[in-house]
């Protein structure tokens, strides 16, 4: 999942301030009822022709916890009536979940990991793991971290190191917070990172590409939303955000989302598009995302951005799709909250940002976009 806070790149991060930030993603706070806390990773790799194509396998895993006396997320039970179980000044234990999809280039794998279990966040050895049925674990080396997935079940083993090889302060960590009257949501991002390490999946293959992480405690009803996040050959990347209301808000007994009446009362707007080649940054809240159907569950989301000295414009086209379906009992009523959101591999074309120095185009990039539809209390 992808809220995360309205960040703004002013300035480079001295390496103290930089530090700062790495520590934000092994600090757990106090969890009020209503606190959602998750770890999110995806990881893009790179087939023979992903750099020409857009297309590549994915593989996204989340750790996360939630107090709830019983909610159902994709007909799994989940009872999480205490979110922090041991906490000491160095570890804190979490009853929580782990959760993993994998796109292998062919079939979308959905709950390829669903199990709920405790997780143990490690702040003086800064790692995360989470033993059960299946074994995942992400720790942190310096500038890179290091996630291992063990699932001797399914014949599936993967060690991966995640590096931060451009240290310019728009990759990351970022850590910022955005708040909304009584609510609030605070995130830490590593927009790209680089991929390498060893997959075995039918065989073992050493496999190539980018990541993206995102740590973030949302304390807040999760609204309906668009996201994305796209990597180029040349190391740039794109990520955009618009939070709304609207008539998805009342669709969530739909399994897929098929509404093509999008009117909606905007929230908040972001657009950032970081160009490696002259390290400049091209941020604006001036954004409208138009979201349409393309195929069978599959949806494509057409950008333009503005803002003083730059406009910009692409389309998103995904290729497949996994879906989180939510679901709950409210109270004494009759009726059940359900929320949805889809995660879509897809492929960015013709990203073109006119400039006061002339026009950057990019005809391809690789990543992920997210529809969320229904609402959840």
């Amino acid at each position: 999942m992808s809220l995360d806070s309205t960040l703004t790149f002013s300035s480079p991060l001295t390496s103290a301030e930089a530090e700062k930030k790495w520590d934000t993603l092994w600090y757990v706070p106090e969890l009020k009822d209503s606190a959602w806390l998750w770890w999110f990773i995806l990881l893009f790799i790179h087939d023979e022709n992903t750099i020409s194509t857009g297309i590549c396998r994915q593989l996204m895993i989340l750790w996360s916890t939630k107090a709830d006396k019983e909610i159902s997320c994709n007909n799994f039970s989940l009872k999480i009536p205490k979110p922090i179980v041991y906490r000491s000044e160095e570890k804190t234990v979490l009853n929580g979940a782990a959760a993993c999809w994998f796109y292998d280039s062919n079939t979308m794998n959905e709950n390829f990991i669903f199990e709920q279990g405790t997780i143990t966040i490690d702040s003086v050895e800064r790692k995360l793991y989470q033993a059960g049925q299946h074994l995942s674990q992400l720790t942190q080396k310096g500038k890179n971290l290091l996630l291992e997935i063990s699932m001797p079940n399914k014949g599936f083993e993967l060690k991966a190191e995640l590096s931060q090889k451009d240290d310019h302060f728009a990759i990351g960590p970022n850590h910022g917070r955005s708040n909304f009257g009584p609510f609030y949501v605070e995130g830490t991002r590593l927009e790209l990172l680089e991929l390498k390490g060893l997959l075995s999946h039918r065989e073992k293959q050493e496999i190539r590409g980018t990541a993206y992480f995102q740590k973030i405690l949302l304390y807040a009803p999760p609204p309906q939303w668009y996201w994305g996040i796209y990597h180029f050959p040349d190391g740039s990347y794109l990520t955009y955000m618009q939070t709304f209301f609207g008539k998805p808000f009342f669709e969530g007994y739909k399994d897929k989302e098929v509404s093509m009446d999008r009117s909606y009362i905007t929230f908040t707007r972001d657009f950032l598009y970081y160009d490696k080649p002259t390290e400049s940054v091209y941020e604006t809240s001036n954004l409208e995302v138009k979201a349409h159907n393309h195929g069978e569950d599959l949806w494509k989301h057409t950008l333009s951005a503005k803002e003083n000295g730059f406009s910009a414009s692409a389309v998103a086209e995904s290729y497949s799709i996994s879906t989180w379906k939510f679901e709950k009992k409210i109270a004494f009523l009759p009726i059940k909250s359900r929320f949805c959101y889809g995660e879509y591999p897809a492929v960015i074309k013709n990203l073109s940002i006119e400039t006061k120095k002339g026009k950057i185009f990019q005809s391809c990039g690789w990543g992920n976009m997210e529809n969320t539809w229904g609402f959840l209390l």
